[in-house]
């Protein structure tokens, strides 16, 4: 319980590299964000069957990472919000690929 009497909600633990080991400055690995240019990826998809889950909302998507609540999700019993649509955004436009992005056709 919170200081005030609310509750506490523990979404997930990031842990991350400090930016030498990111890819510019994103919260992106950057053997991964490199392994993909080397591969000559040009398009990258996010979303697929989760995205028709409720939680799934691209509003609830905004915001300060750590104050993004989780969900429901198909598979698992609480989805993070911690790395979703705009921070791919950020990832597709730093790589320079095509970026496709599947939201809830409830939204």
């Amino acid at each position: 319980v919170a200081a005030n009497g609310g509750p506490v909600v523990v979404d997930f633990v990031f842990l991350q590299p400090g930016l030498p080991g990111r890819f510019q400055g994103l919260p992106v690995r950057l053997s991964a964000a490199l392994a993909l240019q080397a591969v000559g990826v040009q398009a990258l998809r996010l979303g697929g069957s989760t995205c028709n889950v409720p939680g799934w909302r691209w509003k609830n998507m905004r915001g300060p990472r750590e104050r993004r609540q989780p969900y429901h999700g198909n598979w698992h019993p609480f989805a993070s919000q911690g790395w979703r649509i705009f921070e791919f955004l950020d990832l597709c436009e730093a790589l320079g690929v095509q970026a496709i992005v599947t939201l809830n056709n409830e939204e």
